[in-house]
């Protein structure tokens, strides 16, 4: 009895070291995995990369770092195998060659191609044989509130669910996290610029904000890189709010066009809908203080975002400087991040399938006879499981595929460049102050102000003849009186500086359009507030009040004129009256001379008399006119 006791104990001890010892062997084991990756010959990615390059990076990015650095339990190593499809080739042909690089290569995942036609058809492959399909791509997701002409092309875009996870954050996110941006800061009326046909998917939320009024949004599509008209449309409606809906060449085209325009200033307010606003060259837009505003998903100072920028210098073979930095974009950053997310749910498939072994992870699919990879729902269904800190931030999935949990850098352009200003996150909302020089505050800023001269507000301190003086070269030192010590008293409290620009016609409205027209940034005189002017400038609390503002001047008969009665035009009214009738005289009596019917016997009963007659004389013709002319 004792001896089959220890038989049986030391034959468990054995099932015991050798599961253990098995398990440490998992553990140490290097998993080779092979993942494909589908682009076009279109496909450009960034200005300087196609994204079948981007790609490879990214897996060369995940297998430089040691699985400790990744926090996985196994030792999991990635290779690629690509497909490059024609564009303008038929989808059958393209489902043919996806179906042949699942079957062939042995892929247990499929990324890209950022295009919803393409991705569409890629997409149903992969659901077809059970393989995950993992994308980032912008416009692929549903529209949100579409229009019922387009449903038909939205129906085609591959939902993210049922074996596909995209990295890019969701319409419906960026469609709120715009929407918040815009209402925190308070526009009301405002310009978009997009590019493309299936453009303003991100801005649909705010396009049908029942607390904006329609008629205060214009939106424009930029069709060409000479096309001003979209900012002449800005300037001739006076909108100094404007969102750019563009891909990054057209973001830039415009703002140079902007500049060039004179329209990078404090009074104009920019808002980019692109997440790649730090590899922007701004140094000709940070120091005029024009109000440049939007989103970032990562922050380049992160550290794992040098880490990642490092290893994308080492493939690429490039330096490590400012340009070249440029060049890590947030496409390159989130397929970077979509690589982790699939090392991520593989390793927690690894764990669940260790009774399974190696060898049955690797697939053997079919795209003719259906058969599917057996392990590929449930590697799917790990996307849902993982939650981890990659270079864009937070990933997470819902079980439809898309992300989320994310936040995104509220960023703004200063003097320092750009600035982290607050955040956003779908729960929160958008969280952000703006600092009085991100409001293109007046701080060290030098201000024109017009005026008109008038005692006791406007003086000038020598008792000269004010029409000589106005077109002669002053200081602000030259003027005094109530304005000016107001105007001083302001500079001091706000810390800017300005420049007095008297008004030579001494006209009170060509003030008013000096500011209009934004020749001069403000006025400062005795003006009064009435309705005609407060629908052109606004109008601070009146700094006095004169009790005599209801009162009026009678006034004074004078003796009329001997030729008065011609008041009431002007004398080239006169002339040109004058002129017509005598003109309208003349060619009634000529016509009169011309026609035969005119001319008529003054002796009807003599009907010999050979003398005819014409009643249209000049006097008669003259008459004629001027009866007319009055309407007699």
């Amino acid at each position: 009895m004792l001896i089959l006791l220890v038989v049986y104990l030391w034959d468990l001890l054995i099932i015991i070291t050798t599961a253990v010892a098995g398990q440490q062997h998992l553990h140490t084991q290097t998993f080779d995995i092979t993942v494909g990756g589908v682009f076009t010959d279109r496909d450009e990615g960034t200005e300087t990369q196609s994204m079948e390059n981007i790609f490879k990076y990214a897996i060369f990015h995940y297998n430089r770092l040691a699985k400790e650095a990744h926090n996985l339990q196994f030792k999991i190593r990635m290779k690629e195998e690509t497909l490059s499809l024609i564009a303008a080739e038929s989808a059958v042909q393209t489902v043919h060659d996806v179906c042949s690089l699942v079957h062939q290569r042995y892929v247990q995942g499929i990324f890209g191609p950022p295009y919803p036609e393409l991705a569409t058809l890629v997409h149903s492959v992969c659901y077809h044989v059970d393989v995950p399909f993992i994308n980032v791509c912008s416009s692929c997701y549903d529209v949100e509130n579409p229009d019922e002409e387009n449903n038909d092309y939205i129906e085609q875009i591959p939902r993210p669910d049922s074996m596909s996870i995209n990295l890019y954050p969701s319409n419906q996110d960026l469609n709120i996290a715009f929407h918040n941006l815009t209402h925190k800061l308070r526009w009301t009326k405002f310009l978009i610029i997009y590019d493309i046909d299936s453009g303003l998917t991100r801005l649909q939320k705010l396009l049908n904000d029942p607390g904006v009024n329609q008629s205060d949004i214009l939106v424009r599509q930029f069709t060409h890189y000479k096309d001003r008209s979209v900012l002449i449309d800005a300037i001739g409606r006076d909108i100094n709010n404007i969102i750019l809906d563009l891909n990054d060449v057209n973001t830039r085209t415009v703002l140079k066009m902007a500049l060039q325009m004179g329209m990078i200033n404090s009074n104009y307010h920019y808002i980019l809908t692109t997440l790649n606003i730090d590899t922007f060259d701004l140094e000709d837009y940070r120091y005029n203080y024009v109000n440049l505003t939007a989103y970032r998903l990562f922050n380049r100072r992160d550290p794992r975002i040098l880490q990642a920028m490092q290893s994308f210098f080492a493939f690429k073979t490039m330096s490590n400087n400012e340009v070249n930095s440029r060049l890590f974009t947030t496409s390159v950053a989130l397929w970077a991040d979509a690589i982790l997310a699939y090392a991520y749910a593989y390793d927690r498939l690894i764990a669940s399938q260790l009774r399974l072994g190696v060898e049955i992870m690797r697939p053997n699919v079919s795209c003719a006879d259906g058969r599917g990879w057996p392990l590929g729902i449930e590697l799917h269904s790990k996307f849902h499981e993982i939650s981890f800190d990659g270079i864009t931030g937070k990933v997470k999935f819902t079980p439809n595929g898309e992300r989320t949990g994310f936040e995104l850098d509220v960023v703004h352009l200063s003097e320092a460049g750009v600035t982290k200003v607050g955040t956003w996150a779908r729960e929160k909302g958008a969280n952000f102050t703006l600092t009085p020089t991100a409001r293109g505050g007046l701080f060290n800023s030098t201000l024109i102000v017009t005026t008109i001269v008038e005692a006791p507000y406007v003086m000038f301190k020598n008792n000269q003849n004010i029409s000589d003086l106005l077109h002669q070269n002053y200081t602000n030192n030259d003027f005094e009186g109530f304005c000016v010590d107001l105007l001083e008293e302001m500079s001091r409290a706000l810390k800017f500086r300005y420049k007095i620009k008297p008004i030579t016609t001494l006209r009170y409205d060509d003030m008013v359009d000096e500011v209009r027209t934004k020749k001069a940034d403000l006025a400062v005189a005795p003006l009064t507030i009435n309705y005609a002017r407060e629908k052109q400038i606004d109008f601070t609390k009146p700094f006095l009040s004169l009790g005599i503002a209801i009162l009026f001047k009678l006034p004074k008969p004078e003796k009329p004129g001997l030729f008065s009665f011609l008041s009431p035009l002007s004398l080239e009214i006169w002339i040109y009256t004058f002129a017509a009738v005598f003109t309208v005289s003349f060619i009634l009596l000529l016509i009169a001379r011309c026609s035969p019917d005119e001319w008529r016997n003054p002796y009807p009963c003599d009907t010999e008399y050979d003398i005819l007659e014409n009643r249209f004389t000049v006097s008669n013709t003259l008459w004629f006119s001027i009866g007319t002319l009055m309407q007699q």
